[in-house]
């Protein structure tokens, strides 16, 4: 039986970490992206399970990554991390349909746990507060 992938793309490092760290802790295998483009570029070769992605990277923003991640695989999960947690940035995430839930940063372990046990139950444009 296979591990579930997810793809983490962030250009912060220590957030890549944290979020592999997590992730790792519910059971995923990881594989990091520093930019945008390394992640499509990866999304042409490999299904993940879940996609959680950064809103601002250089280049290619976390938007695009959701929405092409989602178009190739209707079933992936998709976590948008952003400090733009305002209802016009949000609205637009979710008409997108680029991300069914989106995580505030700072975030915590829970706080992306939380994020992880909404995807599992099917829940959609749910947005989990930092602190």
């Amino acid at each position: 039986m296979r591990s579930k992938l997810a793809f983490v793309v962030d250009d912060d490092s220590l957030v890549r970490h944290l979020v592999a760290t997590i992730l790792g802790r519910h059971g995923f295998a990881t594989q990091d992206f520093e930019t945008g483009e390394a992640a499509l570029a990866a999304l042409e070769k490999v299904r993940p399970d879940l996609v959680v992605s950064d809103l601002y990277l250089p280049g290619t923003d976390g938007l695009h990554v959701l929405v092409a991640a989602g178009l190739r695989n209707e079933s992936v999960g998709r976590i948008l991390l952003t400090g733009d947690v305002s209802e016009a940035s949000t609205q637009k995430t979710f008409d997108y349909r680029a991300a069914e839930v989106i995580v505030e940063k700072p975030f915590s372990f829970d706080g992306l746990g939380r994020a992880l046990d909404a995807l599992e139950h099917g829940e959609k444009e749910v947005v989990i507060r930092a602190g």
